[in-house]
């Protein structure tokens, strides 16, 4: 894949990166290993994008995709994705990962959306995805037992840290971003919020003493906007405390996404964090499919 970015390929590739009022929705995606995709969230604007991306990889043997919330702009094309998945992979499901405060929405826009079961040619229902909810420690549970009672599931993938609860909108249950290791680099990918605090807090979790956080290979994707609302975190609200991120953690890198208009934002990088743009402090950039 070609190189977006002035120095550094990020392990996160952007079907779309801006908010969900414009043409570019941000989902994006990323390959651990060979066999393996995750997709993180998938608007249906992005759904073909995803689905000539998936039909390109013949050898694939897992796909995930981990939800943060359940906003059009972030799981209208979950619906489609599962059935390109049973098209182009027989005997793969698409694997749903979520924070545990939105499993029920998820499962309940899924079955609105005609995913709960599929009649196969010989009349049988037949699963279209399976779903694991994560809690903050990294426990994951299916949703359905046999029984029907939640059930605890072993399910934690090798690039998969945990779930990162946050607030965004009170019409939701829930929101959450996610933390994944790839490549042997930390990925904090922040969904959609209002808040910076549950990330800080994780990284100083995560790297409890100063020579750890000098050496320590971070990937921080976080949602920011140019004009302020009560949904998203403002960047100018936000950069002071960005500036100090980055000198407690001098690998860090911070890539922009889910913004509302990059010719000002890129300004306003410019003017609050001179000499930060496109060096450490960077604006996530759509990949051409």
């Amino acid at each position: 894949m070609s190189v977006l970015y002035q120095n550094f390929e990020p392990e996160l590739k952007f079907f779309g990166v801006m908010n969900g009022y414009s043409e570019s929705h941000t989902n994006a995606f990323f390959f651990p290993d060979p066999e393996t995709i995750v997709l993180i969230d998938l608007s249906a604007l992005n759904m073909h994008k995803a689905s000539r991306l998936l039909e390109n990889c013949p050898n694939l043997k897992h796909i995930y995709a981990c939800v943060t919330h359940n906003h059009y702009d972030h799981v209208q094309g979950l619906e489609m994705i599962a059935f390109s998945i049973r098209a182009f992979f027989p005997g793969i499901l698409l694997t749903l990962i979520v924070d545990e405060s939105i499993r029920e929405e998820t499962v309940a826009h899924l079955d609105t959306g005609g995913l709960k079961t599929i009649i196969n040619h010989a009349g049988e229902e037949d699963k279209v995805y399976e779903l694991y909810s994560f809690d903050q420690y990294g426990t994951a549970y299916s949703f359905y037992s046999k029984d029907g009672k939640a059930l605890q599931q072993m399910l934690k993938p090798n690039w998969f840290v945990r779930t990162l609860p946050t607030t965004h909108s009170p019409r939701l249950k829930g929101s959450s971003g996610f933390a994944f290791m790839i490549h042997e680099k930390l990925v904090v990918f922040s969904g959609d919020t209002n808040q910076l605090g549950p990330y800080v807090a994780f990284l100083n979790d995560m790297f409890d003493h100063q020579d750890d956080r000098d050496n320590a290979q971070i990937e921080f994707y976080l949602d920011v906007t140019t004009r302020k609302n009560e949904f998203h975190l403002n960047f100018m609200d936000v950069c002071d405390e960005l500036t100090k991120l980055l000198s407690s953690y001098p690998k860090a890198k911070i890539i922009l996404m889910h913004y509302d208009d990059p010719v000002l934002l890129e300004r306003q990088v410019e003017r609050a964090m001179p000499g930060m743009l496109n060096n450490r402090v960077y604006l996530a950039r759509e990949l051409g499919l």
